[in-house]
């Protein structure tokens, strides 16, 4: 009988076989091999040679009954427990593995077992148990399955085993290969859960369950296998030799140099984390990444690897600007740069490589994106950091790829406090563990590794500035570009926008564009509203999440379209533009928020140091109450102390002396605000993946949010037909994705449009779209998918359509105020 693993459904309604189960089996085991990374270190493992054939070979082997043959060939097959071969794979790997493997540790075949079992799913807590009729119907389902098995598939598995591990003289498959030993399997769970919690334990099982899954879609796709190339160490010089010389370009040129020094200082083997700390503006992107070819072309000739660069950041639009600079940088030089967030256009990635093949298919150009297969990966903070604290099959399935590789995390300070410490020890055992290199980069450094050290006691952590104190003192010495001038009151806080007014009328200079950066949606709506009807300037724009993503990078373009033309542009935003948005105001004010993120501020306040603009201002303000719902009362109140200690204004070669001490008392100030990072850490050695059950309360790894979602809960999507392109999309996801039955023309469907669906999505309180939903006919409920829809009719300017309430505006995005009022009243 032949055994298939996958199938296909014609388009005629006829299901034909794609693959063999041998070829299968045989494809996932060589993958595995050439992703198994040759220095990961599992110091409390010693991880067998076969270990690729114990994985590859067996996770499927439970496909060898009939059941399931029908299940895949026949569209009828009905009865799921039957053709389910994931407990059936995870059972023979783990007896195989105690009969015939040569093992340093007895856990090893229980990882296996939990790798395999799991391998179609997301990883469960190990101690988590199905109730007593659901265990006896997965036993007797076992022992049916067994005897299918061994009467239709003994000669195949028995030839498949000898002809992997020709070193066994003599196998025959018996009943006892599927017999499952709950006693032994409970009992090393426990060991690993409860007599030695490890860190190591967490990380083992996550990265061969990586390697399992990633290796097993890749082969089941067709997809391509990925090994990174060799870089030229030296495109950074040569990209830098072609530009004009600008007024930055001493001073970066010498950052470039200081930090590209320091790779004679370090050990390749044994240094692997590293800080730069340097002012805005210092060209940190570019010097980074010299020091990144340079670190990879050292790693090769070291260990005889290439290195993978992972490039984190915090925000989409700055990923955007990277990209561009990356994609000049190595342009012609046969690198493969991949651009990876939930925004990401797989269908032009995929229309683009079409050109050059006709059989490049959309699904396979998607495995290969959520692989990270490239030389050089550009990802979100969100993507990396759920690789690596998950329980989730989707997220865990690049993990692998972080083995060996450079870890660039560009403006670390966007992370929450309270995860530093988690931060901290995650990255160190990500150093010492899977031999990575990391590198956190930002003009602020936060306490990351020394809050990991102090408050989870993790004392052997050693990191290496690229930057010295001196150099660090100096780069920010050479700058005058700006100056924070306080001018909160800790007593008579601004009450509304016409406070605002009066502060701003005292200290806004109309020859000078502005920058006014508030914490609340609210809040920057009604400052808007109050400078436009006083039209303190013919360029006044708006900028937030209000708006949708389309129309956010329109402002942001246009914004620097004008002031570069020298227009005195007044931009009123919330946090959104704080990060990477490269634009250069002459002033601004910022409402009060953590140090860190009003030091960014002030980056983008004479941002390219010009003439005459020395010391400008960046006024802090407090609105009553905002800031601390936005980030807490600790951070919060930490600025106000520093502010309030020195009345006036602080230059920007203090921001470094500053912001040292901001950090020193947010971290002595509660310790515990760490509570959440200590929590999740126990969770993680404990292998707490998820919740026992629905009244277990205690912290698990699916509860990681690096982003607080919680407002999800009273939050809904909502998609914006304001354009012609947005309602054609629409149009394509109500008539072809929502109403088709076929799950992978769907998806596919939906690939196509979904960088050009996102880019016209937002949130919006759910009591205003309730509210709305039911009182105006310009919002519909797709309710298949939960969104909710204004109609084109709905967009314009606020007050130009005496017929109906404009719903989306184009100067301010949804529309809140007057909706807002009227829900009070209902």
């Amino acid at each position: 009988m032949e055994f298939y693993s996958h199938s296909r459904k014609n388009d005629d309604g006829s299901i034909s076989p794609t693959k063999k189960l041998r070829h299968h089996l045989g494809g996932v085991v060589e993958n595995i091999a050439s992703n198994l990374h040759p220095h990961v270190n599992f110091p409390d493992f010693r991880l067998p040679s076969d270990l690729p054939k114990l994985l590859g070979l067996f996770h499927d082997l439970g496909k060898h009954t009939t059941y399931f043959q029908d299940y895949l060939l026949r569209e009828k097959f009905k009865n799921a427990l039957k053709k389910s071969h994931s407990l059936l794979s995870a059972v023979f790997a783990f007896n195989f593995a105690e009969a015939f493997v040569e093992l340093s540790d007895r856990r090893l075949p229980f990882i296996l077992y939990y790798c395999i079992k799991h391998h179609h799913g997301s990883l469960p807590n190990p101690m988590k148990r199905s109730d007593k009729s659901r265990q006896l119907s997965m036993q007797k389902n076992l022992k049916t399955q067994t005897k299918n098995l061994l009467e239709n598939a003994t000669p195949e598995i028995e030839k498949l085993v000898k002809d992997h591990f020709p070193d066994l003289d003599r196998f025959q498959l018996t009943e006892d290969f599927f017999e499952q030993k709950e006693k032994m399997i409970r009992k090393m769970t426990k060991r690993l859960q409860r007599k030695s919690p490890n860190a190591e334990h967490y990380i083992l099982i996550i990265y061969l369950f990586s390697l399992l899954i990633s290796s097993d879609k890749i082969d089941a796709g067709e997809a391509k296998r990925f090994s990174p190339s060799p870089i030229s160490p030296n495109l950074v010089d040569l990209h830098l030799s072609r530009k004009k010389n600008r007024s930055l370009s001493n001073i970066r040129t010498r950052a470039k140099e200081e930090i590209e020094r320091k790779l004679d200082e370090i050990d390749i083997t044994k240094d692997r984390l590293f800080t730069i700390t340097a002012p805005t503006g210092i060209g940190k992107t570019l010097s980074v990444m010299n020091f990144a070819l340079k670190l990879k072309e050292r790693i090769a000739s070291v260990q005889d690897y290439q290195p993978q660069i992972i490039y984190c950041l915090p925000f989409i639009n700055i990923i955007e600007q990277a990209h561009k600079v990356f994609r000049k940088l190595f342009r012609g030089e046969g690198v493969t740069l991949l651009k990876h967030h939930q925004y990401t256009d797989i269908w032009a990635m995929a229309a683009k490589e079409r050109a050059d093949d006709d059989e490049m298919e959309l699904s396979k150009k998607l495995l290969e994106v959520e692989d990270w297969q490239a030389d050089v990966v550009l990802t979100t903070f969100v993507q990396f950091f759920h690789s690596v604290i998950s329980n989730k099959n989707r997220m865990l399935k690049k993990f692998h790829r972080i083995a060996g590789s450079i870890v660039i995390l560009d403006e670390i300070q966007n992370i929450k406090a309270e995860y530093w410490p988690l931060i901290g020890v995650l990255l160190h055992h990500l150093s010492e563990i899977l031999n990575c290199r990391i590198i956190l980069m930002t003009a602020t450094q936060p306490l990351i590794f020394q809050t990991a050290i102090t408050v989870l006691d993790q004392h052997q952590i050693k990191f290496k500035p690229l930057l010295n104190s001196e150099e660090m003192e100096f780069h920010f010495g050479q700058f005058e570009r700006t100056a924070i001038v306080s001018l909160t009151d800790k007593e008579n806080p601004l009450k509304d926008a016409d406070d605002f007014y009066r502060l701003f009328c005292e200290k806004w200079d109309p020859s000078k564009s502005c920058l006014i950066v508030v914490n609340t949606i609210r809040r920057s709506l009604d400052i808007f509203e109050k400078l436009s009807k006083k039209k303190v300037s013919p360029d006044i724009y708006y900028l937030s999440t209000n708006i949708v993503p389309a129309h956010r990078k329109y402002v942001i373009r246009k914004v620097n379209q004008l002031l570069e033309k020298g227009k005195k542009v007044v931009l009123i935003s919330t946090q959104s533009v704080e990060a990477g948005v490269d634009l250069d105001f002459d002033m601004g004010f910022r409402d009060v928020g953590p140090l860190d993120s009003i030091i960014q501020v002030a980056g983008r306040i004479n941002r390219n140091n010009r003439d005459g603009f020395r010391r400008s201002p960046l006024y802090i303000v407090n609105f009553e109450g905002d800031a601390q719902r936005i980030y807490g009362r600790i951070t919060v109140n930490t600025s106000l102390e520093i502010f309030d200690s020195k009345k006036g204004c602080f230059s920007e070669d203090e921001y470094l002396g500053l912001i040292g001490k901001y950090y020193e008392l947010i971290t002595s100030e509660d310790r515990k605000s760490f509570e959440p990072a200590r929590k999740l850490y126990e969770a993680m050695k404990a292998l707490r993946f998820s919740k026992k059950d629905e009244d277990d309360e205690e912290l698990a790894v699916e509860d990681f949010r690096l982003i607080d979602d919680a407002k999800k809960v009273s939050y809904a999507d909502v998609f914006v037909a304001m354009t012609t392109h947005a309602e054609k999309t629409l149009e394509v996801y109500e008539n072809e994705c929502l109403v088709c039955e076929d799950a992978d023309k769907r998806r596919e469907t939906y690939l196509k449009i979904k960088s050009s669906f996102n880019q016209y999505k937002l949130s919006v309180p759910l009591r205003i779209i309730r509210h709305l939903h039911d009182n105006s006919a310009g919002i519909r409920e797709l309710k298949r998918d939960q969104l909710y829809v204004v109609t084109r009719a709905y967009v314009g300017r606020y007050g130009d359509d005496e017929d109906h309430h404009v719903l989306y505006d184009y100067s301010t995005g949804f529309c809140r105020k007057e909706i807002e009022s009227e829900s009070l009243i209902f």
